[in-house]
């Protein structure tokens, strides 16, 4: 669970000042809210599939898109198709061949990533190993399902969105706007 971004998707949700303001000046919002602007971003945009994987509340997301229109299940199956074929990323994954005994709950688990070596009953991991966020899961999957916790998964490097790539504060808004905004819904919250 993800209570900062919870937060955000609740405000978004009941607040369309908040909306608005973080529209304007989305670093600013972040910031003040405590989550990162890539955060704030996938929630402004009703990024379902991002929400889901930084672990924010799914009927929060379900409630999320509701709020702003969006038919959740057109929208997961689409933004799921498009992670996975815009963030693919080579996982380094290891079978550690001392440990491995040939239980074989990995290929079970994902045969497209596991085989079975039959000359010495090891586990082998299939080349190269490439995907998105759906395949990565998978692979932790396999590795949680080892009796011997003989393979290791290493995640992919993420980036992170620069403070240079970010949306510029518009002349529209002020940061004392936001910050008002903000106290204002601290205040009526208690």
């Amino acid at each position: 669970m993800n209570l900062p971004l919870d937060q955000v998707i609740r405000r978004v949700i009941r607040d369309p000042e908040f909306r608005s303001i973080a529209e304007e000046s989305g670093q600013l919002a972040a910031d003040l809210a405590g989550v990162r602007l890539a955060d704030l971003a996938a929630v402004l945009e009703g990024d379902l599939v991002t929400l889901h994987q930084r672990g924010a509340h799914p009927l929060l997301i379900m409630q999320l898109a509701g709020a702003l229109r969006i038919d959740p299940m057109r929208r997961f199956a689409a933004e799921q198709t498009a992670h996975d074929l815009t963030t693919e990323a080579t996982m380094n994954i290891t079978v550690d061949l001392q440990r491995c005994e040939g239980f074989a709950s990995c290929v079970v688990t994902a045969p497209e990533l596991f085989d079975l070596d039959d000359e010495r009953s090891v586990a082998v991991v299939l080349e190269p190993v490439a995907g998105g966020p759906r395949t990565h899961a998978l692979a932790l999957e396999a590795a949680a399902s080892c009796p011997v916790r003989a393979i290791t998964v290493l995640d992919p490097p993420v980036e992170e969105p620069s403070l240079h790539e970010a949306r510029p504060v518009t002349d529209g808004v002020s940061p004392d706007a936001v910050a008002t905004a903000v106290e204002d819904d601290s205040m009526r919250r208690r």
